[in-house]
């Protein structure tokens, strides 16, 4: 099983925007930041080196965690998620598990996908619209192109 992880992106939110911070490497609490987090929840599982598919910032990511493997996604500025999970085809191997750089999984949420048997499985926030509150409507548009 592989995990994919894509950090290309560089949607600036209110979270991110301090000194250019990919926001995988925001701090998710005192001691670690949101992909550290991410990793060692996965490792937990038996799913070590993941793959990061970087565009913004990705020389900070490589730094912070220099032996993971990387693809590039040189079209970061103007392309979305799927052409990034595209740079990594060569990854399409065996079993993946793909995710955003900027999601906290906690261990029952991976715990439930990997015990499932399907072909496609998608693990989402069914709380994600409560925790948007109080963010502005152009916020909320967007986001309700995704749940749609």
């Amino acid at each position: 099983m592989k995990l994919i992880i894509l950090a290309a992106g560089n949607k600036l939110t209110r979270l991110d925007d301090r000194n250019n911070i990919p926001k995988s490497l925001l701090k998710y609490d005192k001691d670690e930041t949101i992909l550290e987090h991410q990793i060692k929840t996965f490792s937990n599982f038996g799913i070590t080196n993941p793959i990061i598919v970087g565009g913004y910032g990705i020389l900070r990511i490589m730094e912070a965690f220099p032996s993971l493997k990387y693809y590039y996604n040189k079209n970061w500025e103007t392309t979305k998620s799927l052409y990034s999970l595209y740079c990594a085809l060569d990854e399409f191997n065996d079993d993946l598990i793909v995710s955003y750089a900027d999601v906290v999984y906690d261990a029952s949420s991976i715990k439930n996908l990997l015990e499932l048997e399907n072909d496609v499985s998608i693990i989402y926030d069914s709380a994600w619209k409560n925790r948007h509150e109080g963010r502005s409507q152009t916020f909320q548009d967007e986001a309700e192109k995704v749940f749609c």
